[in-house]
């Protein structure tokens, strides 16, 4: 079995080398999507000749252009999505389900851990996890449907694309795990922790964007339920 890790940049540089030089340890194929950088980015991965480089010189706004193109371009039976401020910490979980979600390290700026985020009581049906979601959409809290930082398979999610929201270029990873979420994946959980989510000030959602996410995600819980299965 092979894994993918598909990264986006924008202006991360102080950030890449951490994440290249673990995603190229615990993964087979690394797919680098450099939005528009204006840093030292494009110098830090060339001093990792094994990564695939695609870059474009126009900001996208958004990190959809690399993931869907990382989608396409992939090689390997499953996928990671990483963006480039965060890293891995261990090799990616491998199921034969569709969507293989894991326990997240978090971690501070200079990556020092603070706290695991767990998942074990999330329930393993994708109707049972679109409840939840609305369930907490309809509580004023933007949550996503499915938890982020897990593998896909390839096969599973080549159909479909990242998409952002229709009114903002923000949590494009809550606005893709709705659409897909609907697409009914098999799920399986991991309580190991693979991937370390780097918390800090440039985060693209900060705080005084998430009134948006909140009123955008009760907006499609009232609208976009599940459909009959």
């Amino acid at each position: 079995m092979s894994v993918t890790a598909i990264i986006t940049n924008h202006d991360y540089g102080c950030y890449l080398a951490e994440c290249l030089s673990t995603t190229t340890h615990y993964c087979d194929e690394v797919l680098l999507y450099d939005d528009g950088s204006t840093d030292d980015s494009l110098e830090v991965a060339a001093a990792y000749p094994e990564v695939k480089v695609t870059h474009r010189p126009d900001m996208s706004g958004s990190p959809v252009w690399g993931s869907n193109l990382g989608i396409e371009q992939a090689t390997s039976d499953r996928l990671v999505f990483v963006d480039a401020d965060n890293f891995l910490i261990g090799p990616p979980p491998v199921t034969e389900a569709d969507y293989t979600f894991a326990a997240i390290a978090l971690v501070d700026a200079r990556g020092r851990q603070t706290r695991v985020r767990r998942y074990p009581d999330w329930p393993l049906e994708a109707d049972a996890c679109f409840a939840k979601f609305t369930d907490a959409a309809l509580a004023g809290i933007p949550m996503m449907p499915m938890p982020s930082g897990g593998v896909y398979l390839t096969k599973w999610v080549r159909g479909l694309r990242w998409r952002a929201w229709d009114s903002m270029a923000l949590a494009t990873d809550m606005r893709t795990a709705i659409d897909w979420c609907k697409e009914r994946p098999t799920l399986a959980y991991s309580p190991d922790p693979f991937l370390a989510f780097r918390q800090h000030p440039r985060q693209r959602t900060n705080a005084i964007d998430r009134p948006k996410v909140a009123a955008e995600v009760m907006r499609v819980a009232l609208t976009e339920g599940m459909p009959a299965g």
